[in-house]
């Protein structure tokens, strides 16, 4: 297994980028082929990273489950996946510390369910800045739903702060989760011996967290 940090590539021609840029999106809209793709469109730094990290994340939970018992210690896998189980819980809970989006459960949900008009899902694919995932897990399915949520909430709740200082506490839960995430993704890939690009921009979170003033 190798944990590699994400560089920043050098300067690529503008014809070259151009073409790698198009070829992203024909592989998206050839996942969009498949009913159970999803489209991420996050407006957040927040959300692009916790995206970046999904597609990895989903990736190492699957190789854990199906090396199970043959290559991973049951005890390993149980207690790998509980981890997963905890981190969900934790996400739900700064989601929801961000307000309220009438959310009535993710399974009941067509539009977090990823099931949006055809052509819209086509719209957003097309865009350089979106995602479609198509999740080789529950788990990887869940969190993705709930990051569906979570953009939008972050952003209303940035654009609508009346006191930062007194929502301190809900910025460092969102700090936290983005941080937990990054972690657990490295201890799964580290499990299942897979390769884990960690995401460039997740260092300057790391430190911007690391230079907090303890409350008084």
């Amino acid at each position: 297994m190798e944990i590699i940090e994400e560089k920043k590539p050098a300067a690529e021609p503008v014809v070259e980028k151009e073409e790698i840029a198009n070829r992203i999106i024909e592989r998206k809209l050839r996942l969009l082929e498949n009913p159970s793709s999803m489209v991420i469109a996050p407006r957040t730094r927040e959300g692009h990273l916790m995206t970046k990290i999904l597609f990895s994340f989903d990736k190492a939970v699957n190789q854990v489950r199906l090396k199970a018992a043959t290559y991973i210690p049951i005890k390993d896998v149980t207690a790998s996946l509980k981890d997963v189980e905890n981190f969900i819980s934790r996400f739900e809970a700064a989601v929801r510390s961000l307000g309220d989006d009438n959310y009535s459960g993710y399974a009941d949900n067509n539009l977090y369910r990823g099931r949006e008009n055809p052509e819209t899902k086509k719209a957003l694919a097309e865009r350089r800045t979106t995602y479609v995932f198509l999740a080789r897990t529950e788990e990887g399915r869940e969190i993705a739903v709930m990051l569906k949520r979570f953009d939008p909430l972050l952003l209303k709740f940035r654009a609508t702060c009346t006191d930062f200082t007194k929502s301190k506490k809900v910025f460092d839960a969102v700090i936290d989760a983005i941080k937990d995430f990054n972690s657990l993704t490295v201890s799964l890939s580290s499990l299942a011996k897979v390769q884990y690009r960690i995401p460039e921009r997740l260092s300057a979170i790391t430190n911007n967290s690391a230079e907090k003033q303890p409350e008084s």
